[in-house]
């Protein structure tokens, strides 16, 4: 089977020669962090190569230094979509690769970053390069993990391991990984393609139907659950794509500086508060309070003061029955020692 030409549509390459898809996910200065347009074209290139009898395996890879980064961040603060439609379009992708039933191969030949995993680890069989690493990174920025990962990395690794990556952000090596058992096999860098274009042949040339129930019966045993995974990720992402910890930590993230706060909730009334110290020169004297599960998104901003102190945690009081007013603890990184105050009325101090 000959090939089909090469084309490049929305940061995505794609490629058939003999009977092998390669999808290569073109966006090497974002590090191949996915848009909502190159996610959705990668979907539509993978449903697409379920329904064409020329397509018999699909490869899935980046340019460059990269697998995929996960989503990109500033596309996102640019462009900004509903949190529902980026969550749609993500499981969307996910279940095609899940489902298609052709073998796909990832060949992860470099950082496999938030739903980068995902990505990587939906497919059948997952290839790595050492220098590789694969990062539950949705923690750092005040989000959950989503892509199916709740579900396809404790199906991989088992759970205790999967609440390393994803409670802790832990980064695990592509060597773990292998070890771990959240790829099939970790190459030299250079090795890499060849073994997966060895994998894409063999698959390529074997019998197309017998593979399609081989890996629907695998995944009906080790992924049923996946579609229930998707839709409570979708849910809890949803309400934590809004929130004042993802707002702040996506800041951080795209200036390159680490979080300046890290809200906590009353476990009584379910109210977070943010606080801004002026620094132990003035006391801790707080300059902003909001209780911002009830105000309005423009009130659930962290004040520009508060990533200039550095805020790295607010302890709300939790006793029950505790007024979360009356007793607020202020701990900051450098600028301003842990102390108690009383904060003013919210109306106020809200900024």
């Amino acid at each position: 089977m000959t090939g089909g030409g090469e084309a490049t549509v929305q940061g995505l390459r794609s490629e058939l020669s003999d009977g092998v898809l390669w999808l290569t996910i073109d966006r090497p200065k974002r590090m191949n962090a996915v848009d909502l347009a190159t996610t959705k074209a990668l979907r539509e290139a993978v449903d697409a190569a379920g329904e064409n009898p020329d397509v018999r395996t699909v490869v899935i890879t980046g340019a460059g230094a990269a697998f995929c980064t996960g989503a990109d961040l500033a596309a996102g603060a640019e462009n900004p979509v509903d949190p529902a439609v980026t969550m749609d379009t993500a499981n969307a992708l996910i279940r095609s690769i899940a489902t298609v039933p052709v073998p796909v191969i990832a060949a992860v030949n470099g950082p496999a970053a938030g739903f980068g995993v995902s990505i990587a680890i939906a497919a059948d069989f997952t290839y790595a390069a050492e220098s590789a690493y694969f990062f539950l990174s949705f923690v750092n920025v005040g989000l959950m993990v989503d892509g199916g990962s709740s579900l396809l990395v404790p199906a991989a690794i088992g759970r205790a391991r999967a609440a390393e990556m994803a409670l802790l952000g832990n980064r695990v090596s592509a060597a773990d990984a292998d070890r771990f058992g959240l790829v099939a096999k970790t190459l030299p860098d250079d090795q890499l393609l060849e073994h997966v274009r060895t994998v894409a042949a063999r698959t390529a040339t074997g019998p197309r139907r017998a593979l399609a129930l081989t890996k629907q019966a695998l995944n009906a045993s080790t992924l049923g659950a996946l579609d229930e995974a998707l839709e409570r990720e979708k849910a809890g992402q949803a309400e934590l794509l809004t929130s004042a910890d993802f707002f702040e930590g996506a800041t951080a993230m795209l200036q390159k500086r680490p979080p300046a706060v890290r809200l906590t909730t009353c476990g009584v009334l379910g109210t977070a508060f943010a606080v801004c110290c002026r620094g132990p020169s003035r006391g801790c004297t707080p300059l902003w309070t909001s209780g911002l599960s009830d105000r309005p998104a423009h009130e659930r901003r962290a004040p520009r003061c508060v990533r200039s102190f550095e805020i790295s945690r607010i302890h709300v009081n939790k006793r029950p029955g505790a007024d979360p007013s009356a007793s607020v603890m202020c701990v900051t990184t450098q600028r301003c020692r842990a102390r108690r105050f009383a904060p003013r009325p919210l109306e106020r101090n809200s900024r």
